[in-house]
């Protein structure tokens, strides 16, 4: 079964515009996002010590949605690239979970990357 190359395109699109998310949320809202993190438990001044770190994240998020994104538009879809890419984030979310004892990452992060794989494996000819 081989599947078309909208759906691709559209799995890499969604894995781009979660990044895009997680980068606005760590660039610009974390002061609003960190006192939720339960698992953290941070404290006002942890939260601002660590907000640099976690804005610098979030450019490197920025980047690897919009190069997802450049893999949707580029003419003839860059496959090793996105291969590439989607690799990355299965194996970052992977990490994620388990570095931050947040399980939730392997559903916002690696689920999605892997989806994204799977139905460039089937476009395959």
């Amino acid at each position: 079964m081989r599947v078309p190359d909208w759906a691709v395109d559209g799995a890499a699109a969604a894995v781009a515009a979660i990044h895009f998310a997680i980068s606005f949320a760590e660039v610009f809202l974390w002061r609003r996002v960190y006192p939720r993190l339960k698992q953290f438990d941070f404290s006002p001044k942890e939260g601002e010590k660590v907000r640099p770190i976690v804005q610098n994240a979030g450019l490197y998020n920025a980047f690897m949605g919009a190069a997802l994104l450049w893999t949707v538009f580029v003419r003839g879809g860059a496959p090793s690239f996105r291969y590439l890419l989607l690799i990355c984030v299965a194996v970052a979310g992977v990490f994620g979970a388990v570095t931050l004892k947040a399980p939730k990452t392997l559903a916002l992060q690696t689920a999605p990357a892997l989806t994204a794989l799977f139905l460039m494996w089937l476009s395959e000819p």
